[in-house]
């Protein structure tokens, strides 16, 4: 269903959308998440285990986690993103690694950054084993450990190892990274297509900038839900890995510091995403793959945090609305899906919706795709190909597990994109879901 859902035509296969997120787990999770509470407080460790791998396991035809179960001890092979961790687990040992890369030199500063790291993490350090390998690996106290400490642990270690790998190896020429033989290859056309969104709407960005300059410095924070507008839509469309994705992360941490001035900060996101578009398409075709994971990389969001979100910036957003500035909205708009897609995991049919917004606001992005278009030549929307696509989300399967509820029907105005984006906002602040703990 999820394939069927997310994923269009042939050539378009592996796309996914956005960062990884699991808001739901199904039933078999749940019942090997009890019975690994259950084992431990009865001293099964070795089955506790056994099935908080299962736990762990997601739905669907790859395999993230993968282990053996012998005598006396389990052996486990567990993805998360461009990475690959491995373990052995015994009653009271449990040796978890991850390698990232191997060094053919060993620079200073490189050592002293990892070494630095290792104060930063709770549960995991760096090593270096005698074929001059980095790894990250777990602490192996934790074997005893209750299921959602042991939990803790495995994620710190698979989500440092994933965003870690690909900057050594960018950061310092002498560091390859390794074990990558599970990262997915996106196909042609869709690398294509994810490069030429990047360069091309960054060119409209610059362009958008100094056309509309003189409202831009009226109303000057405007400028931040143009650029930002973008740069969460890059995440969410391109699920960038490597340089790419941390580039984006710091222009999200710089914007959220409270220190620095607005303009500097303005000077600053342009001249990365200018850097980014500038980059040799063969460099950017190496951070734009699919991988596959087994922990979300962000928490789980809870609809009184969603509701807020929006209501943060719903009374700029209905001033420019009520004054005629429609770009602004557009972007507002974008602004607080993306912060939310970002920032949160949502549930899926959420994103689904939003995903819908996207494909009005960046047609020709989904024209290369070949997915069915949901803005015709004359830039109006096509009401027929967006209802089609509502009615099939509402009466999925992900919207049943997800038991979302609406006030209304999902009435959605479709005279132009402002009213579209603005009633599609109302829908998705009225909807109520299933709240799941992180």
């Amino acid at each position: 269903m999820l394939r069927k859902l997310f994923k269009s035509q042939e050539n378009n296969k592996n796309v996914s959308l956005g960062r990884h997120s699991n808001y739901h787990q199904s039933d078999r999770q749940n019942l090997a998440w009890e019975k690994a509470i259950e084992l431990h407080a009865s001293e099964a460790f070795l089955e506790s285990f056994k099935n908080l791998l299962e736990f762990l396991k997601q739905e669907g035809d790859q395999d993230n986690v993968i282990f053996q179960e012998l005598k006396d001890h389990i052996t486990f092979t567990l993805y998360q993103g461009s990475v690959k961790l491995t373990g052995k687990y015994e009653p009271h040992t449990l040796q978890v690694q991850a390698k990232l890369a191997v060094a053919i030199e060993l620079p200073e500063k490189m050592m002293l950054r990892l070494l630095n790291k290792n104060y930063e993490f709770e549960y995991v350090k760096y090593a270096l084993n005698e074929k001059n390998e980095i790894l990250l690996v777990l602490n192996t106290g934790l074997a005893d450990a209750q299921p959602h400490v042991i939990l803790r642990g495995l994620r710190e270690l698979a989500t440092q190892a994933d965003k870690l790998d690909d900057l050594l190896s960018s950061d310092f020429e002498k560091v390859n990274i390794i074990e990558t033989t599970h990262v997915i290859e996106k196909h042609k056309t869709v690398r294509k297509a994810n490069i030429s969104f990047l360069k091309n709407q960054v060119d409209k960005l610059y362009k958008d900038l100094e056309e509309q300059k003189e409202t831009y410095e009226y109303l000057e924070f405007t400028r931040i839900y143009r650029i930002f507008n973008l740069v969460y839509a890059m995440d969410f469309l391109l699920t960038p890995q490597g340089q790419i994705m941390e580039t984006l992360e710091i222009m999200h941490r710089e914007l959220h510091n409270p220190d620095g001035q607005l303009e500097e900060k303005i000077d600053f996101f342009e001249h990365e995403l200018k850097s980014l578009s500038q980059t040799e398409e063969k460099q950017l075709e190496k951070e734009l793959y699919q991988v596959f994971y087994t922990f979300n990389l962000t928490p789980k969001i809870d609809v009184q945090t969603l509701r807020e979100i929006i209501d943060n910036e719903r009374q700029q957003l209905e001033w420019y609305r009520d004054n005629g500035h429609q770009l602004i909205v557009w972007n507002i708009v974008g602004y607080i899906f993306g912060y939310c897609l970002f920032n949160y995991t949502l549930p899926d049919p959420i994103k689904k919706l939003i995903y819908l917004y996207y494909k009005c606001l960046f047609p020709e992005y989904f024209q290369q795709l070949d997915e069915l278009p949901f803005v015709d030549k004359h830039n109006k929307l096509i009401k027929k190909n967006i209802k089609q696509e509502i009615s099939k989300l509402s009466k999925s399967e992900r919207w049943s597990e997800a038991k979302l509820q609406s006030a209304g029907r999902l009435k959605l105005d479709y005279e132009n994109l402002t009213k579209f984006a603005y009633s599609l906002l109302d829908i998705i602040y009225e909807l109520e879901f299933i709240e799941y703990d992180d």
